[in-house]
């Protein structure tokens, strides 16, 4: 796909003229970045070729921005990877670079492990970069380890440093200058620190080498003192502490077996047509749609699965006995038993059992209630529910209460120990359910007694599982 365009007149990666119809006839193959495409002239020379913004119905923007790349394609410095011109096709503004053959120092950090003489020669090399950027005029202004690329020689090249000057241009103030100069020196001290870090990490004899080297690296890092100095400097002192010639050329032949092993991993950005040249169409509005709402709709409806199992899981297993607590619990009046087993017991001749000598509600307790969540045999331990109301607090109450076992044939009496629990601040009651071993005995009742903060007895329940005869 050859896009049309216009184009300005540069030069060839190899120096000579670069006329307007090879730029114009740039071909984009495949994406390499956010915004960063693999380009091919009509020769067949790979480029870069890097989105900058939209120019549509702004002719006097487009125009700037066609000088400005006019104006870069003339630094001519081997450690700046060489801007060749600008295109602009379907209303957005390219800007064409050199393709350059090294790996960037971020992939090298991932998959490699740098010896910190290796590390060494990159940190000098982004120096000398940097220093040759700013003596060239021109400051990168988002210097980071993605666009410092290490070459098959080991040489340092940056990339990206055109587009910044494209989009904002660095103007005649000498101070704005300086200070997008300072920012560079700080963002490559910031790259020296990781790549400090790195070589820490690596394994290798603890010589006096290395830790002369690691503190080289230290100390380059360091953006107060390279502000003082300069990159060209610092560049000269990690030249010099990698040692004479001989080392330093060990050292770059080192780090070129080191580039030349790593894999070159595609990107895997989507797409062979670049954003500018898509035009949106109903079927891809409505395909973007579907997949960022996919994701989301994907768990919920895994959550909805899982919970409906376990929700049907426990009808099948526990249905029976669920529904018994619910109605247990659901009863509107819970003394409704105890008043029936009285009525029975008044029917045998035998006398009610004898409340605790204790209030049925005392502040802050309100009241105390006790019921049997199933039917309760005698001799067997019995799940009983506790609820404790009280007044509502501003702080954390709390209650605790034991168990009286009351033998409403014989008269004897047993006390169990019960639990204890926190209301919290502003709550009104509390409800615990607890298994109570009961006594072998016909006709008896349960009786809850707080202990804590002040003594109330519940209304006796009599046991749902006896016969009530004695």
């Amino acid at each position: 796909m050859a896009p049309a365009g216009a184009a300005t007149r540069q030069r060839t990666p190899e120096g000579g003229p670069y006329d307007e119809a090879r730029l114009a006839e740039l071909a984009l193959i495949e994406r390499m970045g956010q915004r960063t495409w693999l380009g091919r002239t009509a020769d067949g020379t790979p480029v870069a070729g890097r989105w900058l913004c939209r120019s549509s119905g702004q002719a006097g923007a487009a125009v700037d921005l066609a000088q400005r790349a006019a104006e870069l394609s003339t630094v001519v410095v081997p450690a700046l990877v060489p801007v060749l011109g600008s295109v602009r096709r379907d209303g957005a503004f390219w800007l064409v670079s050199e393709l350059d053959r090294g790996v960037s120092l971020r992939r090298l950090l991932q998959v490699a492990r740098l010896a910190p003489a290796q590390a060494t020669v990159i940190a000098a090399g982004l120096f000398a970069a940097v220093d040759a950027l700013h003596a060239a005029g021109h400051v990168h202004g988002r210097l980071h380890s993605g666009n410092v690329h290490v070459g098959p020689g080991a040489e340092v090249r940056l990339v990206d440093w055109g587009a910044t000057a494209i989009e904002g241009s660095a103007g005649t103030d000498g101070r704005r200058t300086d200070a997008r100069r300072a920012v560079d020196l700080a963002a490559a001290a910031l790259v020296v620190a990781h790549l400090r870090r790195a070589a820490g990490r690596a394994g290798g004899r603890d010589d006096g080498t290395r830790a002369d080297l690691l503190a080289a690296l230290e100390r380059a890092a360091a953006a107060s003192g390279l502000a003082a100095r300069g990159a060209g400097r610092a560049a000269e002192d990690l030249e010099a502490a990698l040692g004479g010639p001989d080392d330093r050329t060990a050292a770059k032949r080192v780090l070129a077996e080191v580039v030349a092993a790593v894999p070159r991993s595609r990107q895997g950005w989507p797409g062979t047509v670049p954003p500018a040249a898509r035009k949106p169409t109903r079927r891809r509005r409505v395909r973007r749609a579907i997949r960022t709402l996919w994701s989301p709709a994907r768990k919920v409806a895994l959550a909805l699965v899982v919970l409906a199992a376990v929700l049907g899981t426990d009808a099948l297993l526990l249905g029976d006995q669920v529904r018994r607590n619910l109605g247990a619990l659901a009863r509107p009046d819970p003394t409704a038993d105890q008043r029936a087993a009285a009525a029975g017991a008044a029917a045998l001749d035998r006398p009610p059992a004898p409340l605790p000598d204790l209030s049925l509600a005392t502040p802050p307790i309100a009241a105390v209630d006790v019921r049997m969540l199933d039917r309760c045999r005698p001799g067997s331990a019995c799940m009983v529910l506790v609820q404790v109301r009280v007044l509502r607090q501003s702080t954390p109450l709390e209650v605790a209460w034991t168990f009286r076992i009351i033998d409403r044939c014989g008269g004897a009496e047993v006390d169990l120990p019960g639990s204890a629990a926190l209301v919290p601040a502003g709550a009104d009651r509390v409800i615990r359910l607890t298994s109570v071993p009961m006594p072998p005995w016909r006709a008896a009742e349960v009786v809850a007694v707080t202990t804590e903060p002040v003594p109330v007895a519940a209304r006796p329940l009599p046991l749902a599982g006896g016969d009530g005869s004695c």
